[in-house]
Parts: structure tokens; C-alpha cells; sequence
């Protein structure tokens, strides 16, 4: 039981209580070839950390809340086509971001094609506002955090220079 003084952000709250509830959410869009090492070694997978030219995409768009689900679902279908993988949603005060990279963790000889032709698709296929910042780089790239919790992710110059040009 939860006392009185406990915020009501800190208490748990049923799956089945959350409006959009996970097992309610569209399957995600993932690149085959990832797709493919999830299933085989969903278990064992050794990402082992590594420093490789990554092509990092921030998207930010002027959506409402009631586009967003079908919006994610668009841009992580694209991506997936041209070879590109969803990292991450960022809400703040620079706006509402998608950061997409081109080149991890399976990387293409033409990451900066294929993120360039990822954004006129998606320039096509919507019609809700958006900008973009694209640039090309040296990024580690590994799992972080610690045994309770850890994320694949990028650190780098790119990474921080796309999110400027945004």
C-alpha cells in the first residue's frame, strides 16, 4: 500500500489502465537484418562497443498529440525500408525529435544516401510540418548503463551537431 505523501507519478499503474497500452501498439518496423539477429539471439547478443561513421537523423515535427502514434509508426516503417533504425523520441524545449541513425548497429556502405532518400520519402508520405538535421561522423557506438539497465547507443560529434542543426 501507498502512503498519502507519495506523488502519484511514483505509483505503479496497470498495462491494462494506459490508454495505448502495448499490447494495443502497432508491431514495430525494424530492418530485416536486425530483425533477423533479435530472433536468433534474442538471448546472447554481444554488441560488443566500437567507434564507426554514423549518419544521425533528428527529425522534429509540429504534430499534435493525436498524430503522433500514426507518425511514429510512419517514420519507423520508412526508416526501416531505407535501412535506418529508430533510437529514440525526445519531448523538450527545442521541440518534439525523432533521432533515427543510418550506419548502426548495421551499417551500410551508403548510410548518407539512404538517410537523404529516407527524408524525401518521408517528405512525400506526410503532411505534417517537419525539419531535420542530418550530418556524417565518427561516433562510438555500444551498450551503456549497467546490469539492471542498459540501451545501445551513439555518443559523438554527429550526433550533437544534427541535433544542432535541427
Amino acid at each position: 500500500a501507498w502512503s498519502a505523501d507519495v506523488p502519484a507519478f511514483h505509483k505503479i499503474v496497470p498495462l491494462s489502465a494506459i490508454p495505448c497500452a502495448p499490447d494495443k501498439l502497432p508491431p514495430l518496423a525494424l530492418p530485416p537484418q536486425l530483425t533477423a539477429v533479435l530472433r536468433s539471439q534474442a538471448n546472447s547478443l554481444p554488441i560488443s562497443p566500437d567507434f564507426r561513421l554514423l549518419c544521425p537523423v533528428f527529425v522534429s515535427f509540429q504534430a499534435s498529440q493525436l498524430e503522433w502514434p500514426a507518425l511514429v509508426q510512419k517514420v519507423m516503417t520508412l526508416a526501416a525500408q531505407y535501412g535506418g533504425t529508430f533510437s529514440r523520441l525526445e519531448f523538450g524545449d527545442k521541440g518534439d525529435m525523432m533521432l533515427l541513425w543510418f550506419g548502426a548497429p548495421v551499417s551500410n556502405e551508403n548510410n548518407v544516401e539512404r538517410a537523404a532518400k529516407f527524408l524525401l520519402a518521408l517528405e512525400r508520405e506526410t503532411a505534417v510540418p517537419w525539419r531535420a538535421g542530418l550530418t556524417y561522423g565518427l561516433v562510438w557506438a555500444g551498450n551503456r548503463g549497467g546490469i539492471a539497465y542498459s540501451e545501445y547507443g551513439c555518443v559523438g560529434d554527429a550526433l550533437n551537431t544534427a541535433a544542432r542543426i535541427v
